[in-house]
């Protein structure tokens, strides 16, 4: 992203080549699951406490900046029509230096799921839930980036051939400042002997040898 100017995503010949790119890390959510619930959200602890900061009432607030019915796993979706900036000041009742913190996530994550659904050429009504077809869309950008490495965790790659089941956020492999049984316990949906033979490995291979990386 140009997270200072623009606020948009790159496109993949803007990225650096002495880089790395890739859809997820091990301390992340897999991509399915950051489309459905992170992109174009706020973390809910972040925004709570630099409102404190900031002399911000946050619990009368949020309802006038996000959706609650679909702000969920500690995210916060904006609601449609916070826009300009201007208006997200307005509802703070501050001014611009005063909560710029506030303002470069808004900046940041307003419109996002939308300003990448467009970046990825994507046809119809933007989809709220990661499909097959999404998927593709956006491992093809990844892999055509100029970064010199792309390294995809197969948690992600093996969205190709469903073979993830029910809420994509349960498939997580760590959560950073966590203790407990949910973190690196994550078992593949099928044996590596199986995986050798599943279809999606060709499919694999292929988009990687349409790609400029072979």
């Amino acid at each position: 992203k140009n997270w200072n100017i623009t606020h948009n995503f790159l496109k993949p010949e803007d990225y650096r080549q002495l880089s790395v790119t890739m859809l997820s890390t091990h301390d992340t959510t897999n991509w399915p699951a950051w489309w459905e619930n992170e992109a174009g959200t706020v973390d809910e602890d972040l925004f709570f406490r630099k409102c404190a900061e900031a002399g911000i009432n946050f619990n009368l607030i949020r309802p006038l900046l996000f959706d609650s019915a679909r702000s969920k796993h500690g995210r916060l979706r904006w609601i449609e029509g916070i826009e300009p900036v201007d208006k997200l000041l307005s509802i703070l009742h501050k001014r611009k230096e005063e909560v710029y913190i506030l303002v470069d996530l808004y900046e940041n994550t307003y419109g996002e799921k939308e300003k990448l659904w467009k970046l990825l050429e994507m046809e119809g009504v933007m989809r709220e839930k990661c499909d097959k077809e999404l998927f593709e869309a956006i491992l093809k950008f990844n892999l055509a980036a100029s970064s010199l490495f792309c390294i995809n965790t197969l948690v992600d790659l093996l969205y190709l051939g469903d073979l993830w089941e029910g809420d994509s956020y349960q498939y997580r492999i760590n959560t950073p400042g966590t203790i407990g049984g949910h973190n690196w316990a994550l078992k593949l949906p099928l044996s590596l002997e199986e995986l050798h033979k599943h279809p999606v490995t060709k499919q694999i291979r292929k988009l990687i040898t349409d790609s400029d990386r072979v």
